[in-house]
């Protein structure tokens, strides 16, 4: 078994974000917001990959995927709300794999602003989605 993305209704085109791993394991990792074009998700900075490297990752099918519905991410990170554009996250991360873990796309916190400060974000469109992800590998 692959790594399996389900969204959960929440309220109708609200979703929980649920990941399960090879393993059968469920994890949640967000919640997607359709009607509004926005993924949101939790971290804490004593994350350790976040408080080793200063960045935020994010489940690469989920980035990928024209399946997913959003234009935006807004990240709590503690108590502060950050947030990037879809094609900013994919066009600044960097794919990585680590042993047990699904393959995630690794975003600096610097290219993150508070929301709605300078961010412009696309219109969440089909025609858009596929040329989002060129820039993956």
């Amino acid at each position: 078994m692959e790594t399996q993305i389900t969204l959960l209704p929440k309220t109708p085109g609200r979703y929980y974000v649920q990941l399960t791993l090879p393993d059968r394991t469920t994890r949640g990792i967000g919640e997607l917001d359709t009607t509004a074009g926005v993924y949101r998700k939790r971290i804490k900075s004593g994350d350790h990959f976040f408080r080793l490297n200063g960045e935020i990752g994010f489940n690469g099918e989920l980035l990928s995927s024209p399946r997913f519905k959003f234009s935006t991410i807004e990240v709590t990170l503690d108590s502060e709300t950050l947030a990037i554009s879809r094609k900013d996250a994919v066009r600044f991360g960097h794919s990585r794999s680590f042993h047990g873990w699904e393959r995630q796309i690794f975003v600096g916190v610097k290219h993150f602003r508070k929301p709605g400060n300078a961010i412009q974000p696309e219109a969440h469109t089909e025609d858009l989605q596929p040329s989002l992800f060129e820039a993956l590998p």
